[in-house]
């Protein structure tokens, strides 16, 4: 469907709910003229409408520091599984091109820095003593939000980007522990 064909589509329809919104009594009956007038006023409405998702797309939908996570993932964070008492996150850290500084941080569930990598795009960070199930608050942020043993109040607002990573332990660990 082109372009201008849409449109159209988008002012009829945004007409026909203008139609049924509104008390028809007081209606005056419609000529073409008037019709045509509309249509090409909605038009530049849905003109607009497209210039502005487009420039939000492009300005708001890009963070500065990207994050990716090597894991399963799930609705609630993504999850490691952990070979015997040891399991490793991999993290990749994706800056955009202008960002000089930017930082890695991994927090535990109250929000205490538990490691932070500054201007490093691939780190592995290795979790001893699992044994049973823990979870962490990993990000990205242009900003020095603080050192190890710090605490982040709100971990999912301060970072750029952020998700949940689920450390279970694996099969070897269940076991040892039987």
């Amino acid at each position: 469907m082109s372009y201008k064909k849409l449109v159209s589509l988008l002012a009829a329809s945004t007409l026909a709910l203008v139609a049924c919104g509104e008390d028809t009594a007081q209606e005056e009956p419609a000529t073409e003229e008037t019709a045509e007038e509309t249509t090409d006023e909605a038009s530049d409405e849905g003109e607009d409408t497209f210039d502005r998702a487009a420039e939000r797309e492009t300005e708001e939908t890009t963070v500065s520091v990207g994050l990716e996570v090597i894991g399963s993932w799930t609705t609630d964070g993504y999850v490691v599984m952990s070979e015997g008492d040891t399991a490793e996150i991999m993290l990749t850290a994706i800056p955009a091109e202008d960002v000089e500084t930017f930082y890695i941080y991994l927090t535990d569930e109250e929000g205490t820095i538990v490691e932070k990598f500054e201007n490093e795009e691939e780190v592995v960070y290795t979790v001893e003593g699992v044994d049973s199930e823990m979870t962490f608050h990993v990000g990205t942020s242009e900003e020095d939000l603080g050192d190890v043993g710090d605490t982040i109040d709100n971990p999912e607002e301060a970072f750029v980007r952020h998700e949940n990573v689920i450390v279970q332990p694996g099969e070897e660990a269940s076991a040892e522990e039987e």
